[in-house]
């Protein structure tokens, strides 16, 4: 194309693209620019999808009427239908649609800037959701081994779970009933994987930590960093009796400076789910 370009003194275009994973999003957009190739994006927002800019939240009844048209399921009334239909149409309004921050993130800042960023304000002591691991590159902010969705042969798997971010960390939604449940969990978890968070602490000292995990098996090995140190290693994350049953599992102490401190969480050996990190003084 770049040839083609030269050959004939013509501006490239690229008119469309996306749909892929957060990394695929900043390498294709980084590769462009350093060619002098314009770009737009597609989509911008689809429903119940988090690969675009914006999500379009799914009315009660959108699954009812997707699985008449795709499977031949019951078929709604045309009242039915109509009332969920009318709300898709209010739902695709972008003040009504949720925000993927960490999209935007990967198209803008991490072209130039792959350093990590506080996804949300963590205050310390306080809870940590799993989920909420920083904005930031691959490698930098989290390791997943399915890192990357590109379309390729191979290189189709990114979040197994499909909710709320668009990096490979495989999140899901979270059926905890305790009342301090937050609303997603780190699932599918693998040996060497890692999150990184970003914390403010109001005063310096030691601290409590507490892993709110599930898992089906006792083979899930959990160690923990503090501004680049190991504090914690080998935490044995026992099983609670299935994936979704969760118990707080105390992982130690660490020391934690006035202000910002980084935390890294790491799957020594996969195998758990891991909802939040629960600091306390």
């Amino acid at each position: 194309f770049i040839a083609m370009r030269e050959k004939y003194n013509m501006p490239l275009w690229l008119g469309e693209s996306g749909e892929n994973s957060n990394k695929w999003f900043t390498d294709a957009i980084s590769l462009v620019e350093a060619n002098n190739i314009g770009w737009a994006w597609w989509p911008l927002k689809k429903i119940g999808s988090v690969v675009c800019p914006l999500t379009i939240v799914p009315p009660t009844g959108y699954d009812k009427l997707v699985n008449y048209w795709n499977n031949g399921t019951n078929r709604p009334s045309r009242d039915e239908a109509l009332v969920i239909l009318t709300q898709v149409t209010e739902n695709l309004k972008a003040q009504n649609c949720l925000s993927n921050q960490g999209v935007t993130d990967a198209m803008f800042r991490q072209i130039k800037d792959k350093t990590a960023r506080p996804y949300t304000n963590h205050t310390i002591p306080g809870i940590i959701a799993a989920s909420d691991y920083d904005f930031g590159y691959a490698n930098v902010t989290y390791v997943d081994n399915d890192s990357e969705r590109t379309g390729e042969e191979g290189k189709k798997a990114t979040n197994k779970g499909g909710a709320y971010r668009n990096e490979g960390v495989d999140i899901e939604p979270c059926a905890d009933e305790n009342p301090q449940s937050v609303k997603f969990n780190l699932c599918h978890i693998e040996d060497g994987e890692w999150t990184q968070y970003t914390i403010a602490a109001s005063k310096k000292g030691k601290y409590k930590l507490a892993a709110r995990a599930a898992a089906d098996n006792a083979n899930g090995i959990m160690s923990v960093d503090c501004n680049g140190q190991t504090i914690i290693e080998s935490v044995t994350i026992p099983n609670t009796g299935g994936i979704q049953q969760w118990q707080s599992i105390s992982l130690g102490s660490i020391t934690l400076n006035k202000g910002t401190n980084t935390i890294k969480v790491i799957s020594t050996k996969g195998g758990y789910n891991l909802q939040r990190i629960e600091v306390s003084k």
